[in-house]
């Protein structure tokens, strides 16, 4: 990336940054009742944190994070959740489970939005004016989501299952009238169709059983890829609209799971994606990289220790906080052998609760600090060593 003097831009940065910390399932919020008895206010906290993270080599603040904090910052849309809430947290088909933590959305997941709908392109819309930032220099650019689940059998079976009236079964029975002729359709899957209009009719579980008579997979695939270039034009239409002069880095994608549509996602400037595991996505992420034609950002990775109970959440739990320091420093130095690697986002500055957070109970040692906010010296010291690879200050 370049800054806004030109000068070349690696992210090294953190997610979730924030003097208010995970809610617990219990209530309240274990790591801001720490601070606030720490250091008294939020103005000091920032002093200390901001200070924290520059001696540590970091540049960026990742998603949910304080933008107050005086570093280069990325913000989160949420354009998918923020669609859900304008239809009440209710489709035609069902009630979804939303949560709001505090300022922080959740969309349900194994859900799609209708990217058809006219609602969606005004929230989309919306969401960007409200909370654009036009001409802040500070700010490197938009994610549109957080892990939207692009996975194609959940995208084709939540828009089967639509009522007629949705327009995404419109745009799925004409997208099957362009693969099929009726005839041909019900050779394939032995119905009795008069017309393709007749599925509009049909629900998720009656396209399930068509599956078990033919191969849906080509269908579902090519659905999918439309589906995904829709959300894509979409979202970055909105962004640009807004705010034509910073970046919009992708989705925030979850591990592998948009591997099917990668091509769709050209309009983003940047793919970003978040990545849990053993080993880092070296082969993924040049994949991303062929397909798209745009630089990646590993915008979410952690290592679990103990000293927390661990019993949700993503990625690997390992020994000690000497081996989460070394699986960082192995990550980082092998991602940076990427020619279009833009950089890395930790998940998180902070712990989360013992007791479990909301809306998802999840109990992790994702911190560079614990609950008391006191740093974990060896995870630090080893983000000290990669991101002074670099000068300190770009």
């Amino acid at each position: 990336m370049a800054d806004p003097d030109g000068n070349a831009f690696l992210v090294r940065g953190v997610n979730y940054v924030r003097f208010n910390g995970d809610l617990s399932v219990t209530g309240g919020s274990p790591y801001t009742e720490g601070v606030k008895a720490k250091y008294g206010s939020v103005e000091q906290w920032r002093k200390e944190v901001r200070r924290r993270l520059r001696e540590w080599g970091f540049n960026t603040l990742g998603a949910w994070s304080d933008p107050e904090l005086g570093l280069p910052y990325t913000l989160n849309l949420h354009i998918t959740p923020n669609y859900y809430w304008s239809k009440g947290g209710v489709l035609a088909r069902r009630r979804l489970r939303l949560a709001r933590e505090p300022d922080v959305l959740w969309q349900p997941f194994r859900t799609f939005p209708d990217v058809y709908d006219q609602e969606f392109a005004r929230v989309a819309r919306e969401v960007a004016r409200r909370e654009g930032r036009r001409g802040d220099p500070n700010l490197v650019g938009y994610f549109t989501d957080n892990e939207v689940d692009f996975n194609v059998d959940v995208i084709f079976y939540e828009f089967a299952d639509m009522t007629p009236q949705e327009p995404g079964k419109r745009a799925l029975i004409d997208f099957l009238g362009k693969q099929f002729e009726v005839r041909d359709f019900n050779a394939k899957f032995g119905t009795k169709l008069t017309s393709l209009e007749d599925l509009l009719d049909y629900t998720a579980s009656e396209f399930q059983v068509l599956e078990t008579r033919n191969s849906l997979r080509e269908v579902k695939v090519g659905f999918a890829l439309q589906v995904a270039k829709r959300y894509a034009e979409v979202c970055v239409g909105a962004v640009r609209e807004a705010d034509p002069g910073h970046l919009v880095l992708g989705a925030r994608f979850a591990g592998e799971n948009a591997r099917d549509v990668l091509a769709s996602f050209s309009p983003f400037d940047v793919i970003s994606n978040n990545y849990y595991g053993e080993n880092p996505p070296l082969a993924y992420f040049s994949k991303v990289n062929r397909l798209t034609g745009r630089p990646t950002l590993l915008s979410e990775f952690s290592f679990r220790g103990p000293g927390m109970p661990n019993t949700r959440g993503a990625g690997i739990v390992v020994g000690s906080q000497g081996e989460r320091g070394e699986y960082v420093k192995s990550w980082i130095t092998h991602m940076l052998e990427l020619d279009h690697f833009l950089g890395y986002l930790w998940w998180e500055y902070m712990d989360e609760p013992r007791e479990g957070r909301r809306p998802d109970a999840e109990d992790s040692n994702y911190g560079l600090v614990d609950l008391e906010d006191v740093p974990y010296a060896q995870v630090v010291e080893a983000f000290m060593e990669v991101n002074y690879l670099f000068p300190k200050t770009a």
